[in-house]
């Protein structure tokens, strides 16, 4: 996997927090890691937000470039005799076409997965077993945490996996439309 999350032993930070005098009550310190928390979840966010910004309508054509030009590239090593080293070239081009959009739509994905793993982990602590302020507190920021980043293309589609899919499926489906054409001139 691309990240992995640690897990905490929790036993051994209890043991260490009653060797030590605590100089902020446990409920303080919760509060306080819990605005940590959301201080840094609502800098991910706006990072993303700006991220979005910058690179959405770029992927969009980016997008449209894969398409065409998965599309002319399998069309060219159709029509033509290759020898080959040309078919090897070929193949490699339309891999490296492909790979480029996948790098895209892959991170994308990832970044909406890992997007509301902070809530996830917050539903598997204990949460529910402290104060009223704190689990008021918890369950404003688990509410705020389940929308997952998106990413999108000219905020027409959303960058995953899918895309990707549909991108490749729509490229072979000009490429056929581009083979009967060049059949029927042919005849």
């Amino acid at each position: 996997m691309y990240s992995e999350e640690e897990l905490t032993d929790l036993s051994r930070l209890q043991d260490y927090s009653k060797a030590q005098k605590p100089t902020l009550s446990l409920t303080k310190a919760l509060h306080s890691g819990v605005v940590q928390c959301v201080q840094l979840h609502i800098f991910i966010m706006g990072a993303c937000k700006e991220f979005e910004q910058i690179y959405n309508y770029y992927c969009l054509l980016k997008s449209l470039q894969v398409i065409s030009q998965t599309c002319l590239i399998a069309f060219g090593g159709a029509v033509n005799d290759l020898t080959l080293a040309l078919a090897f070239n070929t193949v490699q081009y339309l891999f490296l076409t492909i790979s480029d959009m996948f790098m895209y739509t892959y991170f994308a994905e990832i970044l909406g997965r890992h997007s509301v793993r902070c809530g996830e982990a917050y539903w598997r602590s204990q949460w529910i077993n402290h104060d009223m302020l704190i689990r008021q507190d918890i369950l404003i920021f688990l509410e705020n945490s389940k929308r997952a980043i998106k990413f999108t293309a000219g905020n027409f589609y959303e960058m995953d996996i899918k895309s990707l899919q549909r991108i490749i499926a729509q490229a072979f489906s000009f490429f056929t439309l581009l083979q009967k054409l060049a059949a029927k001139n042919k005849n």
